[in-house]
This record gives C-alpha cells, sequence and structure tokens, in this order.
C-alpha cells in the first residue's frame, strides 16, 4: 500500500494531477479521510506553488 501511495505521488508530481494526489494520499494510511486529503493537498500546493508550476497550468 505505500509503494502505490509513493507511485501515486511521483506520478501526480510529474505530470501536475491534483486529483491523483488527493487520490495518492487516500492511500496513505495516515490520512483518514478523502476530505482531509482534500485540504492536505490544496494546502501544500498553496505553500509550494513555487516549486510546483505543473500544477498551475
Amino acid at each position: 500500500m505505500i509503494k502505490a501511495f509513493e507511485r501515486m505521488t511521483i506520478e501526480a508530481a510529474v505530470t501536475g494531477d491534483r486529483d491523483l494526489a488527493v487520490a495518492a494520499l487516500d492511500l496513505n494510511p495516515l490520512c483518514p479521510s478523502d476530505e482531509l486529503a482534500n485540504i492536505v493537498v490544496d494546502e501544500l500546493l498553496e505553500a509550494h506553488k513555487d516549486y510546483l508550476p505543473q500544477f498551475f497550468k
């Protein structure tokens, strides 16, 4: 499960796919809900938008 999370996270980062980033975080057993995964991804993308321009095209 963790390896799938890691692979999905990498693919999301390379492609800039926000939905895939949320799905990856949702796979992580430390994330209790889809709602929280959406919040965390949005906050991380906003905080690091200078380094993740592929998510803001």
